[in-house]
């Protein structure tokens, strides 16, 4: 069972407890630090065990040669707490809010930000330094 993001208008859901054993919700980063060859990718993988975890993953890259020295970084996995859990649907809100309106981009270094859950998916572009995703990340993390 996927969790359901949104349907047209507004979201259907005020929790992650829609998302069952075996779910996983995912919100991905994909940022320019090379410009229009790309940069560095984070996730964030939500799912649920005896109670819910989130598994951070990020890589690293050398704009020299940004597809040839990308290199994995160690995964941190931990469980949600009631605040990260309120921060992480916050910030689902937010992203729905933000696909529905204009896009904030045009360049060709564009960070991209998704949310998927099963075959649902929210896109996010912008070419202007959101930080919305490393706030997300501190908050969850630390």
């Amino acid at each position: 069972m996927a969790i359901c993001i949104a349907t047209v208008g507004q979201p259907q859901w005020a929790s992650l407890d829609r998302l069952g054993v075996g779910d996983t919700l995912k919100l991905r980063a994909e940022y320019t630090d090379c410009g229009e060859w790309g940069g560095h990718h984070e996730s964030i993988l939500i799912y649920k065990e005896s109670g819910y975890v989130i598994k951070y993953m990020r890589d690293s890259v050398q704009c020299s040669e940004p597809n040839v020295f990308r290199t994995r970084l160690p995964d941190i996995i931990r469980p949600i707490d009631s605040t990260s859990r309120r921060t992480i649907e916050d910030y689902i809100l937010l992203m729905y809010k933000l696909s529905k309106g204009p896009r904030r981009g045009g360049s060709n270094a564009n960070d991209v930000f998704y949310i998927t859950s099963g075959d649902k998916e929210i896109v996010y572009v912008d070419s202007y330094h959101w930080d919305e995703f490393d706030q997300l990340v501190k908050k969850i993390l630390h």
